[in-house]
């Protein structure tokens, strides 16, 4: 009897099978670098989220120390936070004293973004008992506040009768 030899099975892949794989690889990161590389959304979501936890700061210094407490906009890309060191019953406020970075309480409690921007805001203070009012200690607004971040859908509002600071659809 005659022993026959099988045929070896082909392993590994074609040069056309590895070809394809690559090319699939790198039309798949083409769109991946795409997708990512737009960081203007980013940096909106993170002005946003950070002028939140600003004015929850602002508001709860201004309640725990019995102060008023001044959000500032000096540019329209960053936001300064100070109280009135010397608050009496007379004068509305005059924040004369930079609010100290928790983080850092020799530096001023500020924020900066070099590539988002506010665009819709107003300095305002918050009054000893929460609640956001202008340079002569009436309410800032009849219904709420809005400070709104270029680029984002949803601004920032403070309801004038709480303070509460909160996210809301796209008007307050």
């Amino acid at each position: 009897m005659k022993l026959t030899r099988f045929a070896p099975l082909p392993r590994g892949f074609t040069l056309i099978e590895l070809v394809a794989v690559l090319v699939v690889i790198g039309i798949l990161t083409t769109v991946a670098v795409v997708a990512l590389d737009d960081d203007g959304a980013l940096d909106s979501r993170a002005l946003l989220d950070h002028t939140q936890a600003a004015l929850r700061y602002a508001q709860k210094t201004a309640m725990t120390q019995q102060r008023y407490v001044c959000v500032a906009f000096p540019s329209s890309n960053s936001l300064a936070l100070s109280f009135n060191f010397n608050y009496s019953a007379g004068p509305v406020y005059a924040c004369d004293t930079a609010l100290p970075d928790p983080a850092n309480s020799s530096a001023q409690y500020r924020i900066n973004s070099s590539k988002a921007a506010y665009s819709a805001s107003a300095n305002f203070a918050f009054d000893p008992s929460g609640k956001p009012v202008d340079a002569s200690g009436n309410p800032t607004c009849t219904t709420s506040c809005r400070i709104a971040v270029a680029g984002e859908a949803a601004p920032l509002c403070i309801a004038p009768q709480t303070g509460r600071i909160y996210l809301e659809g796209n008007s307050c």
